[in-house]
């Protein structure tokens, strides 16, 4: 028995058909048949039962059918493996996340991760996603979560995690905010504030700049700290492959300089 045998045993198995398989494998119908009648030989089992032009595999069948979708199954991930303990990664990877993390997170992350491993194409896309600023109280030294009751708000649109964190933190504090205009893009949030059109609740990383320059004005609220959560999402495989999980290996490493924190356990 040899893995070539086991290839044409389970393309016999998938197709119904010893022509079939031939034609998956590029080879004739006659030696898909010599193969499988060598095999049924070597094991003293009959494989396949032959009706008319089809065929239809036995319990000693597929037992060896399982096996094979093990073998190549380890051979893949091995293989796998083996590529990728290379010192240079190379590939593709995609990064998908909202305005806020493509635009405060991502840029960092992504020039370490590049300086790091300059041979790997990462793709960047962003979707719908958080953020938002607060400001009109720019006199008092300490604002109070009742001080932002019927206060006029700009705000993320409604369904963003952001958004959610907001609102409820609203319903907790017993805020009732005047919501007065509700936009996905967060400059457009942070020029809208700074017009003076109302108030918005952002993080400190998205008007770093502004409040240097001080065109806007921020303030901490006397109240539990609003957290949002942002986790890595990727496909479900029983192996992590290296490229994604280097990517979450150099953004742990740059998340305390970034002043973010890691969840606890």
């Amino acid at each position: 028995m040899d893995l070539r045998q086991l290839e044409i045993l389970k393309a016999v198995a998938e197709t119904g058909s010893f022509t079939g398989a031939g034609r998956r494998l590029h080879v004739s119908q006659s030696a898909i048949s010599r193969q499988i009648l060598l095999l049924e030989a070597e094991l003293n089992e009959p494989l396949f039962w032959r009706i008319k032009r089809k065929v239809k595999i036995t319990p000693a069948g597929e037992a060896l059918l399982q096996l094979s979708l093990r073998v190549f199954d380890d051979i893949r991930e091995t293989t796998e493996r083996l590529s990728e303990t290379q010192q240079r990664l190379t590939g593709t990877i995609r990064l998908v996340g909202g305005m806020t993390v493509s635009i405060y997170v991502f840029p960092t992350l992504l020039k370490e991760f590049q300086r790091l491993h300059p041979d790997v194409d990462v793709k960047v896309m962003t979707g719908p996603a958080d953020r938002l600023v607060r400001h009109p109280l720019s006199q008092k030294k300490k604002i109070e979560s009742q001080d932002l009751n019927k206060l006029p708000f700009i705000l993320y649109e409604s369904g963003s995690n952001t958004r959610r964190v907001i609102d409820e933190f609203f319903v907790r504090e017993q805020v009732q905010p005047r919501i007065v205009m509700e936009t996905e893009n967060v400059e457009i949030i942070k020029a809208m504030v700074a017009s003076g059109i109302g108030s918005t609740l952002i993080s400190n990383h998205a008007i770093d700049r502004e409040v240097n320059a001080g065109t806007l004005i921020a303030h901490r609220i006397q109240a539990r700290p609003l957290v949002r959560e942002t986790g890595w999402v990727y496909l479900k495989a029983n192996r992590v492959p290296r490229k994604i999980s280097e990517m979450i290996r150099v953004l742990d490493e740059l998340l305390p300089k970034m002043g973010l924190t890691q969840p606890r356990d």
